[in-house]
């Protein structure tokens, strides 16, 4: 380790600005980051892996940490045991935009709740594959945040906070240990308590994030949902394509649904507005449904 640091401060030295480290092993049960490292002032991305994802390598902070041209900040298999020094990492890079953390223990207090903290963040990256470190709640207290990405199982149970809207979010859930053949089928060969759970989980993902403009999710995530949707309401709807688009593939295939309403703007009714309304009404009802019961209302 003596000299992977010697390494460190000559790097610094001569204003590095990209640094990756992967730490394979480690003959003590914790590394220190030098504080020189942390208080580069030319550094722009920096990366610190733990090769083993079987299991964490502790990370001891300094004290003093500032990294003001820093944008780009991951971390992967790390465990930090001062949560008040994880915290500051973060405050301390004041132009960070991209932030991703990959199967980390930096719970930001004893109840288990991750805060990412920043104003100059725009994208943040979560991923967790391990059930005994998954926060029960992560907290978004980033007004400039633009993207979200979400990676995790289904089997662990958090919810998400967010305090400002967002232009992309992806979340990717699946079941555990069946990442590679998860279809419909996996889901409807669960037992209907297990349905019931992830189905209100996924709920609370998408609750609070109703407010981005595009939004991905994974196979997993919309089988688990259509198999327990019994209705769908539109309020402001204009009957524009991308409506369209989103009712067509509900219709197609949630199979208990019972109804689907639309609430259309009260300027659909002008004089120009009608010929695109009639017909936008005429294509949603000609769609096949997988539901016999399915009712289609508009008002």
């Amino acid at each position: 380790m003596m000299h992977v640091n010697r390494w460190i401060y000559n790097a610094v030295k001569y204003n590095v600005q990209e640094i990756t480290m992967v730490i394979e092993q480690l003959q003590n049960s914790a590394y220190e980051i030098p504080q020189r490292l942390l208080n580069c002032k030319s550094l722009k991305k920096l990366v610190i892996r733990m090769f083993d994802a079987a299991r964490y390598v502790d990370i001891i902070l300094p004290r003093s940490m500032y990294l003001p041209r820093l944008k780009v900040l991951l971390l992967d298999g790390l465990s930090f045991s001062n949560l008040e020094l994880a915290k500051k990492l973060l405050s301390s890079c004041p132009v960070l935009k991209d932030l991703e953390i990959i199967n980390c223990d930096i719970q930001s207090d004893n109840q288990k709740i991750l805060i990412v903290d920043s104003v100059s963040v725009k994208k943040f990256t979560y991923t967790c594959w391990l059930n005994y470190t998954m926060p029960s709640v992560i907290k978004l207290c980033a007004p400039n945040l633009e993207e979200f990405n979400c990676r995790s199982f289904f089997t662990q149970d958090y919810s998400l906070e967010n305090c400002s809207p967002l232009s992309v979010v992806d979340l990717c859930m699946i079941l555990e240990e069946h990442e590679e053949d998860e279809n419909a089928e996996t889901y409807s060969n669960l037992p209907s308590e297990e349905k019931e759970v992830y189905a209100i989980r996924m709920m609370k993902s998408l609750g609070a994030v109703y407010m981005v403009k595009r939004l991905r999710l994974s196979p997993g995530f919309l089988e688990g949902m259509l198999s327990h949707l019994l209705s769908v309401f539109i309020f402001g709807a204009d009957g524009c394509d991308a409506e369209f688009k989103i009712l067509r593939f509900l219709l197609k295939n949630a199979k208990n649904l019972e109804e689907a309403s639309l609430f259309f703007r009260s300027s659909v009714g002008l004089p120009d507005r009608a010929g695109n309304v009639k017909q936008f009404k005429k294509q949603l009802r000609a769609v096949p449904t997988a539901s016999s019961d399915v009712e289609v209302v508009f008002h």
